[in-house]
C-alpha cells in the first residue's frame, strides 16, 4: 500500500489517498478511513476493467462532505487516451461517479498528463501538475510544462491552462495560492539532469480564474 494524501474530518476521522498493488501486478486506487482512534472503518479499493494501473494523487472534501479524488489512470500508449479523472466519493465509501479532465478528445495535441494536487477557493476547484506537449513552433518536439485545470462547483471543466508555451516553459506545478477573488500564484519547478549537469529551476506562475 502506498499513501499520497491523508485529511481529517472535525471528528478526528482520518482518510487516506493512494494505492494497493495486487500479486499479479495491478495498481489499483485505494481510501482507508480510520477513526479518532485509529481503527479501521473501511477501506476501497476501484477497479476498473480497462485501467490496470490507477492510483489517488490528492483528496479533499466538497462542500457537501463527499470525498473528491485526483487519480492518474494511464491506459497505454498515444495521445487519446485520458489519463486524469476526478473521483467523487460518498462519507461511507461509496462511489459516486468519476470525470475525465483534460481529455485526449478535447486535447488531443497532450501526450503525458498528471494531476498531483486539487485545491477549492470558494467558487472553482483547482488542479496543479503537468502535461507534455508540442511548442507551437516545434510541433515534432514534446516538453513537460505547467498545467492547472480550473473546474467550477458542478464538477464541469471550465478551462485547461498549459503555462509558459509561448515562452517555452518547462516544468511541473505543485500546487496553487489565491492572491484575491480572481488571481492565483500557481507554484512549480523544473528539474533536468544533463550532459552539463543538473538544473532545478522554481516558478512562481500569476493566472486568473478566466
Amino acid at each position: 500500500v502506498f499513501i499520497y494524501k491523508t485529511i481529517y474530518d472535525e471528528d478526528g476521522n482520518l482518510y487516506i489517498f493512494g494505492c494497493i498493488y495486487n500479486q499479479v501486478g495491478s495498481i489499483y486506487s485505494l481510501v482507508i478511513k480510520l477513526n479518532a482512534c485509529g481503527e479501521l472503518q473501511w477501506c476501497r479499493q476501484f477497479n476498473f476493467d480497462e485501467y490496470m494501473f490507477n492510483y489517488f494523487t490528492d483528496g479533499i472534501f466538497s462542500p457537501n462532505g463527499d470525498l473528491l479524488a485526483i487519480a492518474y489512470m494511464p491506459i497505454g500508449g498515444g495521445n487519446f487516451y485520458d489519463r486524469i479523472f476526478l473521483f467523487c466519493i460518498s462519507p461511507d465509501g461509496e462511489f459516486l461517479w468519476k470525470k475525465s479532465l483534460a481529455s485526449g478528445a478535447n486535447y488531443p495535441c497532450f501526450e503525458e498528463r498528471s494531476g498531483s494536487r486539487i485545491q477549492y477557493f470558494d467558487d472553482i476547484y483547482i488542479i496543479s501538475g503537468y502535461v507534455y506537449s508540442p511548442h507551437p513552433n516545434y510541433p515534432g518536439i514534446l516538453s513537460i510544462r505547467p498545467m492547472f485545470i480550473g473546474i467550477d462547483t458542478l464538477f464541469n471543466e471550465k478551462w485547461v491552462l498549459q503555462f509558459g508555451l509561448e515562452d517555452n516553459m518547462k516544468g511541473k506545478a505543485h500546487t496553487s495560492i489565491p492572491i484575491n477573488d480572481s488571481l492565483f500564484m500557481g507554484v512549480g519547478r523544473y528539474r533536468y539532469i544533463g550532459s552539463s549537469g543538473e538544473t532545478k529551476d522554481a516558478w512562481a506562475m500569476y493566472y486568473n480564474d478566466k
